[in-house]
């Protein structure tokens, strides 16, 4: 199974593209699911920011008030550091169980959807294709205002917390250019998904796994029978 690794700028429609994929049988990971779960009320990561925190960030009913978090880690550098730093690891670790499970179901291949894929780089190198959700600048900030309900200046600086979708864009095998109908989004999907599922990168890392796996028996009955021979 190879990995595609799904990413672009907030508010570019990625979650759009991401359902799109699940609707025509592509099995998805999404950090932003492991995110949700790993702020579980109750869970390390959800005592981890109320400490770091403070009680601000948290509705009455104890869940996280994402909103009222993203406000303040937009604003401070090295609060989103912090935030970071007790909940990337953790989300790591989820999606390369479920990443696992997929690998066990026999899929060809997955998308990994990684809002922070660039940003991060710490997936970059094992993803085989890298699509990228953009759409232009202006259709960015409105969908962000509309969607937030935030004032105009603190949507620019959530857009501009994250690497600029030029790099991005540069740096994808896709790009998928979402300012448009979700007609023409649609379309776009169906043709990444003609590359992908005629794709042979799945034969090769099967091969791969399968000549370490044989490599590993060969070797244990090796050692098995140096052990037989000198009792």
């Amino acid at each position: 199974m190879f990995l595609v690794g799904l990413t672009g700028g907030i508010a570019t429609g990625k979650s759009t593209v991401s359902r799109l994929l699940q609707d025509r049988g592509v099995p998805v990971v999404d950090a932003d699911v492991m995110a949700r779960k790993v702020v579980e009320p109750g869970r390390k990561a959800w005592r981890q920011i109320r400490d770091a925190f403070g009680p601000a960030v948290f509705l009455d009913s104890g869940e996280l008030d994402r909103a009222a978090l993203g406000r303040v880690i937009f604003r401070d550098t090295e609060k989103r550091r912090q935030l970071n730093r007790i909940t990337h690891g953790k989300i790591q670790r989820l999606m390369i169980w479920e990443t696992l499970k997929l690998f066990l179901q026999g899929h060809s291949f997955a998308v990994l959807d990684l809002p922070l894929l660039f940003e991060s780089g710490v997936a970059v190198d094992y993803m085989e294709k890298i699509v990228v959700v953009s759409c232009e600048e202006d259709v960015q900030l409105q969908r962000l205002v509309a969607r937030s309900g935030e004032a105009e200046a603190d949507c620019r600086r959530r857009i501009e917390a994250q690497l600029p979708l030029r790099v991005k864009r540069d740096n994808a095998h896709f790009v998928i250019e979402n300012s448009g109908s979700l007609a023409d989004t649609a379309r776009q999907v169906d043709g990444v998904l003609s590359v992908l599922r005629t794709s042979r990168a799945h034969w090769r890392l099967r091969a791969l796994l399968l000549l370490l796996v044989v490599g590993c028996a060969t070797l244990a009955l090796w050692l098995s029978s140096v052990r037989r021979s000198t009792r």
